[in-house]
């Protein structure tokens, strides 16, 4: 039997790994959960790299390097950015070939924060370091961009949602410590439209939505009935 492509995105604190795991015990098949998170692997070594080089203050180390860099080194941030996209979208395509090899060897791949949300991402960071169009005059990102999306929906993949209201993201992030539980961090509504048009426009018309504010027996028969659908 072939293996699914499950692609898991939506709002920060919104519940996306609670559900990938949660997928991955009601399918019980073989499957591996994985995170791609914008601006991660590669991409954050390089610029933890340059904000170590950058400062000696120890206390600045700890912020995410990436938000050093934009309060920080703004120009610098310009100027390396085409790499930070390019570095991410080839993860994407060496994920999405891994994937493809699962797929074929009857293994489920559940993916958290994949494509939509890191395209959302440099949509957002160009906007703010980059001159207007400078990343779509760019032929190289643009054929990435182009074989990452295809990759991916070669793979059918099956997209899900995770929706949570602001008031309940918030309580989220506070009861498990998170560094920043400012609701304007949280990715306001705009944001979250934003992210679900992307997975709409990316993977067409197989987006799950999951209403994720009540209770976790409630979530479960949601995605009961999704894998079911999907079987």
């Amino acid at each position: 039997m072939r293996g699914r492509f499950i692609v898991i995105d939506g709002p920060i604190a919104s519940g996306k790994t609670t559900i990938k795991y949660m997928i991955k015990e009601l399918i019980k098949e073989p499957s591996i959960a994985i995170t791609q998170s914008p601006y991660a692997l590669l991409t954050y070594a390089i610029t933890k790299a340059l904000a170590t080089l950058i400062t000696k203050d120890k206390k600045v180390k700890e912020i995410y390097p990436l938000t050093y860099l934009e309060m920080a080194k703004p120009q610098l941030l310009a100027k390396i950015l085409k790499l930070l996209i390019a570095m991410d979208l080839l993860q994407s395509i060496v994920i999405a070939t891994a994937s493809k090899i699962m797929n074929l060897m009857g293994i489920n791949v559940l993916i958290e924060d994949y494509l939509p949300t890191i395209i959302l991402d440099h949509i957002e960071y160009a906007r703010l370091y980059m001159e207007d169009h400078e990343l779509d005059r760019d032929r190289a990102i643009k054929a990435l961009y182009k074989l990452s999306l295809t990759l991916m929906n070669m793979l059918t993949p099956i997209a899900i949602y995770v929706h949570a209201n602001t008031k309940t993201r918030l309580s989220r992030s506070i009861n498990r410590g998170y560094r920043i539980v400012n609701p304007d961090i949280l990715h306001d509504n705009l944001r979250s439209k934003a992210l679900l048009t992307v997975m709409r426009l990316s993977m067409g018309n197989n987006v799950h939505v999951i209403n994720n504010n009540g209770p976790l027996s409630e979530t479960r028969r949601q995605l009961i009935d999704i894998v079911a659908k999907n079987d």
